[in-house]
């Protein structure tokens, strides 16, 4: 008979902080490999000069539990302040957002899946925890050039992920290939990203070769390259950059008589803020939570908004070039 059905008295001997986006992530587990997570998920950052009170994290693995891929649909709940993510009935994290705390119970097998376990539960309770307190998110990859971010939003499809790839590799930095944060301080406004793991679909091994040989991922019916950025991308990768422009990609077939000629345009701050909120959840937390996010993004439009029609890579490296003139111009 099991004594301790409930996992009480699991001793959590291991501690770490690490410094997410420079707010202190403080975690204890029983587990090393979870603090390895952590570090090449968050080790990219450095502490922020702002002593901000700390997240922290309770972690089990339960060496008894047997449960492993491939892994049951995720599921979210909230009430309030307490947010569930569950994954089956041995792998689940219980998270409070006002108090920034977190404990969850693992099997073996997920703390093994690595890409997994860090997009779903780690990654996702610390993001959840800044945007709580801290920070608006909005989907968009981001480059930077001379510390100022562009940020390259549109649909699934765009080619957001790609471009900032290409332009890492042709002179640009890289601060996000998908989600950027802005500080929601008034008094110091930056955009934040996460550039320590990139994903890039299968089918651009053939505008990359480099990517032939890394193993592939699978996440539902999607697959692939979870990109080792530090390695490959050494030295091209920043972790905040001072505001800049908001470009919307149009990403062209490059045949057949619906082509476009590819070009920039200016947009209007009310259409830009528009397309930016347009497919976010009101729910994802508390109403004044959401409304701050929103007046932060319609802030950040201000700045500069504009769309981008394009078909190769070059020409969408062309087309940035012109929108960083007419910056100039403003």
């Amino acid at each position: 008979m099991n004594r301790d059905p409930l996992l009480r008295s699991v001793e959590t001997p291991l501690h770490a902080t690490f410094h997410p986006h420079g707010f202190p992530l403080e975690i204890e587990t029983n587990d090393s490999r979870l603090l390895a997570h952590a570090a090449a998920s968050f080790g990219i950052f450095s502490p922020s000069a702002t002593p901000y009170p700390p997240i922290r994290m309770r972690i089990v693995c339960d060496h008894e539990a047997t449960a492993g891929p491939p892994w049951p649909k995720l599921a979210y709940r909230a009430s309030r302040d307490t947010f569930l993510m569950v994954s089956g009935t041995e792998n689940f994290l219980t998270c409070h957002a006002e108090r920034r705390e977190a404990a969850g119970f693992f099997s073996p097998s997920m703390l093994d899946d690595q890409v997994y376990f860090c997009t779903n539960f780690l990654e996702s309770f610390v993001y959840m925890i800044i945007q709580r307190h801290w920070v608006a998110p909005f989907h968009a990859a981001c480059v930077v050039r001379d510390g100022r971010g562009f940020c390259l939003a549109g649909n699934s499809g765009s080619g957001k992920s790609t471009l900032a790839y290409f332009c890492a590799k042709s002179g640009y930095r890289m601060l996000s290939d998908n989600l950027v944060w802005v500080l929601r301080s008034r008094e110091n406004q930056k955009l934040l990203g996460n550039p320590s793991r990139l994903r890039l679909r299968v089918a651009t091994r053939e505008l990359f070769p480099e990517l032939n040989g890394l193993p592939v991922s699978e996440e539902g019916n999607e697959r692939f390259f979870a990109i080792p950025t530090q390695e490959m991308l050494h030295g091209r990768l920043v972790t905040e950059a001072q505001l800049g422009p908001i470009v919307f990609l149009e990403r062209q077939s490059g045949s057949g008589r619906s082509k476009i000629e590819a070009g920039v345009e200016r947009v209007s701050a009310d259409e830009a803020h528009r397309r930016l909120w347009v497919d976010r959840n009101q729910h994802i937390d508390e109403p004044h939570v959401m409304r701050e996010i929103e007046q932060t993004i319609a802030d950040l439009v201000i700045r500069g908004a504009y769309n981008m029609r394009y078909t190769s890579l070059q020409e969408a490296l062309d087309g940035l070039e012109r929108v960083a003139q007419l910056e100039v111009g403003r």
